[in-house]
């Protein structure tokens, strides 16, 4: 099945219309999960988490809301680069999570050894670095 210029517009701005307040929601759950370990690192380990649990969940919200934004583009490279700075968004949170994970596993959830645990490793990474794509993207844009 072909879909022509004229069905990506409307399912375009049909897309936009029904994601727009699920979307600014997915942000303010975002910026909770990702300000709670800042302003308190102390927290309980499952409340940070859960933080993170949460951050990585939005993130993939908004992953999933750039795909279908850049399915339903005509013109996809044009559109990857009007929007460079929500693929960048989009790509980079990932990769503090997967230095920190080849770095030290105990950061990114791995149960701690009876080493680390001496050593008192095994921070947290909740959502630090990262930035969902629409949290920055401004009303209507396509």
């Amino acid at each position: 099945m072909t879909i022509t210029a004229a069905e990506r517009a409307v399912l375009g701005r049909r897309w936009e219309r029904v994601t727009e307040w699920p979307l600014m929601i997915a942000a303010v759950v975002f910026l909770a999960a990702y300000a709670v370990p800042i302003l308190n690192p102390d927290l309980p380990s499952w409340l940070l988490d859960s933080c993170r649990s949460l951050s990585w969940v939005t993130w993939g919200i908004f992953v999933v809301d750039f795909a279908v934004r850049l399915f339903l583009a005509d013109e996809r490279l044009r559109y990857l680069i009007r929007h460079w700075y929500d693929v960048l968004v989009i790509v980079l949170p990932p990769a503090p999570a997967a230095a920190a994970a080849a770095a030290d596993p105990v950061a990114v959830g791995a149960e701690p050894s009876g080493a680390d645990q001496a050593a008192g490793s095994g921070g947290d990474l909740c959502g630090r670095g990262c930035l969902p794509a629409g949290l920055l993207r401004s009303s209507g844009r396509t």
